[in-house]
């Protein structure tokens, strides 16, 4: 704990993943002063931590890797795009932004920070792992597997799209309860299970145009990854709509509708 809160402490103030560990550690020593070391000395399984944003941030993987020597990590990726619009309306429901109770405002907020966050991005103001950019940045997987691929033993690192949970739920939990060295206990009635669900009645939703700014900056890094995936042996589908093929389509239709909306 000592080396490791040492370590965080000398984080700059823009990177967040120091302070998410040290409130961890803490919950962690409350955990041993409950017994739960007294668990894993014992052999049996505990639960660690659920947060994506450990995944994107280099210093994570190093800091856990060496407190947790042992733990298996588990990466669910979701649509970029859909995960980019979802945050937008997580954030929402936690009043960490604040919009108008009209649908259309919501929406033209949505697009309005997008892409300040891509021109923050481009200009060289903000970095892939500032706080602030985290609703845009958190879907590069990329730039996170990058270096827990390199510091994680294969044998402790799992990582699927969502969509293939979605499509066979039973399979990918089988493949999760294997990985995790667990029975295969969890029954089919627990699969449809939703849990942190945002219930807000109005969400924020992405124009067809801002889908295609989404998609421009995703594709590249979406390339990137499917590249580490194919070399490290892990199934995976192409996103359809955040390729560079698809992103150059979009482009070519969108041109299309503004020539025919302006004669």
């Amino acid at each position: 704990f000592a080396d490791l809160e040492e370590r965080t402490a000398q984080v700059g103030p823009r990177n967040q993943t120091a302070g998410r560990v040290r409130r961890e550690l803490d919950r962690v020593k409350v955990a041993h002063a409950s017994g739960i070391f007294d668990a894993c000395r014992q052999g049996r399984h505990v639960a660690f931590e659920g947060c994506p944003f450990y995944l994107h941030e280099h210093l994570a993987a190093s800091q856990i890797h060496a407190t947790f020597p042992r733990l298996r990590t588990i990466a669910v990726l979701r649509n970029p795009r859909e995960r980019s619009v979802s945050a937008f309306n997580d954030y929402v429901r936690m009043g960490r932004i604040h919009v108008s109770s009209l649908p259309a405002d919501k929406d033209r907020q949505l697009r309005r920070l997008i892409e300040d966050k891509i021109g923050l991005l481009r200009r060289g103001e903000r970095s892939l792992e500032d706080f602030d950019m985290r609703i845009l940045t958190s879907a590069v997987y990329i730039h996170g597997l990058s270096e827990w691929g390199r510091i994680w033993p294969a044998a402790q690192l799992l990582v699927f799209q969502s969509e293939s949970m979605f499509e066979d739920a039973e399979g990918v939990l089988h493949r999760v309860q294997d990985f995790l060295g667990l029975t295969r206990a969890i029954p089919p009635s627990a699969y449809g299970r939703v849990h942190n669900k945002n219930t807000q009645p109005l969400k924020a939703r992405a124009s067809p145009e801002l889908n295609a700014v989404l998609d421009a900056f995703f594709a590249p890094y979406n390339e990137q990854l499917y590249a580490w995936m194919d070399a490290r042996n892990f199934t995976y589908h192409p996103w359809p709509n955040a390729t560079i093929q698809s992103t150059n389509d979009n482009k070519t239709v969108l041109f299309s509708k503004n020539i025919r909306a302006h004669g």
